[in-house]
């Protein structure tokens, strides 16, 4: 009963605005408790990672989507998305997620798209809006190289659990996408969902651009937005403006995407074959910067936060290195920097965005950071409605600078502000 009595009131506070607080800052990692595992697995054979966290409409439930592997022991090894459940408490925030079975969300077997037990579905990022849950995930053939992100699907669902799928966003060849992350919010008097993606292109530059989709509250819409060419319904900050993204169909691609991230179907098989004025690519307003993560944080005045996870140098005093050959992407720490609503459908996204600040750490650390293991210190999700805690991936072992586990599990570190 407490639990029922405690959750109540923090759904109520938090609807009547009275846990606004002044949002801080910098962040420091608090010592003041060890992080707890938020999934299940902290252990051989089994992997996670990306945590994506949602409430329930209702404000019952914690939703935790995580990106890995049950076991990894399999023939074959492929992402998955699955769906983990705790009560929206302060108890089911820090522990293990085991109000309900897991539920594999992809593959999701006998329905067509999205079924491919072959493929990987990586970096997905789910949302609410009107009433109904979405999610906008990665569609991977074979394994996940740097040239093959070119694929998202775009899901639905009535209660967070059960879910349809279409063919969302195509992006032509010798251009790779690997995450979107978005809120929906008013600009210009109209609703969309925007926010920013990530990706590699020709070359090797890795960066974040802006992106921005638009779905209406159409009384009876199946998708809730607009399919028919020629739609400007999503859209990308490219070559200093927001360019439409082309519906597949009103350029003859005959994929079955909805849009196409360029203006031609050559360039779908062929960079060469796809010229400059032909490319919708992404300016990278943030170089070097992936993986990011947008947070609207309601205890701080609905404040936005941009997270990612950045590369920087070991700290080789921290006893967690991980050889002569580390992997450059993932010598991880995590940095993060306030975001502003655009006041206009033309603003530059770069000026929406503030000062980068990196996560410090208390002293003595909870975690080696930066650390030097693959995969070590990645996908930060900060809890948007609730007190400063932060999921992430980590795979050091549960002791503090113990060098890496050989899986990787998601834990909880609570958040403090500097003095």
């Amino acid at each position: 009963m407490w639990k029922q009595w405690l959750r109540m009131g923090i759904v109520l506070a938090a609807a009547a605005g009275v846990m606004a607080q002044t949002a801080p800052d910098q962040l420091a990692e608090s010592n003041a408790a060890v992080p707890k595992i938020a999934v299940i697995a902290d252990g051989a054979n089994q992997t996670w990672g990306r945590p994506r966290v949602l409430q329930s409409f209702d404000g019952t439930q914690v939703l935790l989507y995580a990106q890995g592997l049950p076991d990894v022991t399999a023939a074959t090894l492929y992402d998955q998305i699955w769906l983990f459940r705790n009560e929206n408490d302060a108890n089911g925030w820090s522990s293990k997620y085991d109000l309900a079975a897991p539920v594999r969300i992809l593959p999701k077997s006998g329905t067509g798209i999205g079924s491919a037990t072959d493929h990987n579905y990586p970096h997905h990022w789910p949302y609410k809006l009107f009433g109904r849950y979405y999610m906008i995930v990665q569609d991977i053939a074979g394994a996940p190289t740097a040239a093959n992100f070119k694929f998202y699907l775009l899901g639905k669902s009535n209660d967070g659990i059960t879910w349809t799928w279409r063919r969302f966003l195509r992006v032509r060849e010798g251009m790779s996408l690997d995450q979107v992350a978005w809120k929906d919010m008013t600009i210009g008097g109209q609703t969309w969902n925007y926010g920013f993606v990530s990706g590699t292109k020709e070359g090797g530059g890795i960066g974040t651009g802006a992106i921005r989709f638009q779905q209406t509250n159409t009384a009876g819409c199946d998708w809730c937005y607009d399919m028919t060419p020629p739609s400007a319904a999503l859209q990308t900050w490219s070559n200093s403006a927001w360019a439409t993204v082309p519906t597949c169909a009103s350029i003859g691609d005959t994929s079955g995407y909805d849009f196409c991230l360029y203006r031609d179907p050559a360039c779908a098989v062929s960079s060469a074959s796809c010229p400059a004025d032909k490319r919708v690519d992404p300016d990278f307003i943030l170089p070097g910067v992936r993986h990011p993560s947008l947070h609207r944080l309601s205890k701080f005045g609905n404040r936005y936060e941009l997270w990612n996870h950045s590369t920087h140098s070991p700290d080789t005093g921290c006893g967690c290195e991980d050889g002569t050959n580390p992997d450059l992407d993932n010598n991880n720490t995590f940095t993060y920097r306030t975001f502003t609503p655009p006041t206009s459908l033309a603003q530059d996204p770069s000026t929406t965005l503030g000062t980068e600040k990196e996560l410090t750490q208390d002293s003595p650390a909870v975690r080696c950071m930066p650390a030097s293991a693959r995969q070590s210190r990645i996908t930060p999700f900060r809890l948007e409605w609730t007190t400063d805690v932060l999921y992430s991936r980590t795979s050091d072992n549960p002791s503090p600078f113990v060098c890496p586990n050989v899986w990787g599990y998601i834990v909880r570190t609570r958040l403090k502000t500097v003095p």
